[in-house]
């Protein structure tokens, strides 16, 4: 009797000292971005995101605009060296880039400090089966988020890939309250895991369009014209033609490795997609929208607002810093609008001077195109269109009926319709953002 006795308190002791001794990770936001293992269980991981008006190149920047350095201090919003109010999440444009693992429960307290604007948060690419009430769309999924209150989401992060969470008010998400959502698969799930060698998380790159003065309406003008951004950001930075004072957002990479990148269109005030390209560098794309894809090598991407891509960048130049461009598609209007940022080989010193040289040279002449925008772009020789790209996965059995009940057509073109309403000229995209 004694015996058994001391063989359950043995054994009870020895349970207590390995619980005592295991480290419990934090319940953090920085916790939570992290290697993803198939036998782990998820995580709780807890953010805050707190909503309120903010300035670019504020007295954060300090002497921004003659030292780069003072440019990377927290809460310096640099942009292209305007000044302008704008909103944020956290002070940062973007917001806070969230990465968590997949099926990992994702906290979020929404902390509304937008003076007479009422708010809510949509999470781009999780179909929020389980709690659809979480979506964020204001008055149908919930009700909009009062200013100056606490609204808490919590959600399952289900579905794996590059996301974003945005605003669900234009006006709000042109103004600056947007970013990431990085959902990663454990190497074992992830289908095209051994393509790449690194998957690092500051390889995310968000584009985004830059106004210098606020977007609160989207009003046309009298042609019925709405005024066009300035710029485009990439990770919320930029600069003007011809101007080389500020700082652009550079993104470190090791020589003779491969790399997977995630790129996403935030938008903004208006809705023309984009194209992305990487000088003297191919992309491999391998994922749209966060779902895997047959692997396609192209030398540009074509992105429509809402619209994600992930692709494996091999390092294979010699070492030097290359040109990443972005610029609006020719059918949105005569004058492009455009951004860049800088691919740096790890090799080189940590930041770039402001006067140093960028490849922007191109791969070559006859570059192919993924290109998501099928009525204007298709038909052009050297691109592929998004319905020619395979997917992995199959469709699920639910969608696999051969008659459907209802037939319904979605007008996806990018085209422009003007109308007039109460006598002032609206202008009107067709695009499939939300």
């Amino acid at each position: 009797m004694f015996f058994r006795i001391a063989i359950f308190i043995g054994l009870g002791s020895v349970v207590a000292t390995i619980i005592y001794l295991t480290p419990i990770p934090e319940q953090t936001f920085l916790s939570c971005d992290r290697p993803c293992h198939h036998l782990d269980w998820p995580m709780i991981c807890r953010v805050k995101l707190t909503l309120e008006p903010f300035h670019s190149l504020s007295k954060a920047c300090g002497n921004c605009l003659v030292n780069e350095t003072s440019c990377l201090s927290k809460h310096c919003v640099s942009v292209d060296g305007y000044q302008r109010g704008i909103l944020t999440a956290n002070r940062q444009l973007p917001g806070p880039s969230i990465q968590v693992c997949e099926n990992d429960i994702l906290v979020v307290d929404i902390v509304n400090r937008l003076p007479g604007r009422a708010s809510a948060i949509h999470w781009r690419g999780q179909n929020q089966v389980e709690t659809p009430s979480m979506d964020g769309v204001p008055l149908v999924t919930q009700c909009p988020i009062s200013s100056y209150t606490t609204f808490q989401y919590k959600f399952r992060a289900s579905v794996p890939g590059t996301h974003l969470w945005h605003s669900h008010s234009a006006s709000d998400m042109a103004n600056g309250i947007f970013g990431s959502l990085i959902v990663r698969q454990a190497d074992v799930r992830e289908p095209h895991r051994n393509l790449y060698d690194i998957d690092d998380p500051s390889h995310v790159i968000l584009i985004s369009q830059w106004h210098h003065s606020p977007r609160d309406d989207f009003t046309a003008d009298v042609n019925g014209v709405i005024k066009k951004s300035e710029l485009l950001l990439i990770n919320g930075k930029g600069r003007q033609p011809h101007d080389y004072k500020m700082p652009l957002s550079i993104f470190h990479v090791t020589p003779g490795k491969r790399h997977r990148f995630r790129v996403a269109h935030s938008g903004g005030a208006g809705t023309c997609p984009v194209t992305f390209h990487i000088h003297q560098h191919s992309m491999l794309l391998i994922a749209l929208d966060g779902h895997p894809v047959e692997p396609l090598r192209v030398q540009k991407l074509a992105l429509a607002n809402g619209e994600r891509a992930d692709f494996i960048l091999e390092t294979t130049r010699r070492n030097d810093q290359y040109n990443i461009t972005v610029q609006t598609i020719k059918s949105c209007g005569p004058s492009t609008v455009g951004g860049s940022a800088i691919l740096k080989y790890h090799a080189l010193d940590q930041l770039v001077s402001r006067n140093e040289p960028i490849i922007t040279k191109t791969v070559n002449k006859k570059s192919t195109k993924m290109t998501t925008n099928p009525a204007d772009e298709c038909q052009t020789s050297g691109n592929i269109c998004v319905t020619d790209i395979k997917a992995l996965k199959s469709l699920p059995i639910y969608l696999r009926k051969p008659r459907a009940q209802f037939t319904i057509y979605l007008s996806i073109n990018q085209q422009t319709v003007v109308s007039n309403i109460a006598g002032i000229s609206i202008i009107f995209r067709i695009s499939y953002f939300y």
